[in-house]
């Protein structure tokens, strides 16, 4: 199993995933796209750690849109008033 957090699915093929948590440790960070490999890791933890481990299920996400930038508009240094410096 292999101990980085890539995959060999590409980013969109990523559905469901598991996470152990250690009861009291730390934020979990790996993710393990099969739910065997996730029960072997938090057995591993759950012996090394002597404590409860939690399998966390992924099952929805947010993504921000990718709005389109907002329009630009260019003027000259000269039609510069001075209310737009007052800023």
């Amino acid at each position: 199993m292999p101990y980085n957090n890539e995959s060999s699915q590409p980013k969109v093929a990523r559905k469901r995933f598991w996470m152990c948590w250690v009861d009291k440790g730390r934020f979990p960070t790996f993710q393990h796209w099969t739910l065997e490999d996730a029960r072997t890791e938090a057995t591993r933890l759950a012996r090394l750690t002597n404590k409860d481990v939690y399998l966390l299920e992924a099952t929805d996400f947010v993504r921000v849109a990718q709005e389109p930038q907002p329009p630009v508009t260019w003027d000259r240094t000269e039609n510069i008033t001075e209310e737009v410096i007052k800023d």
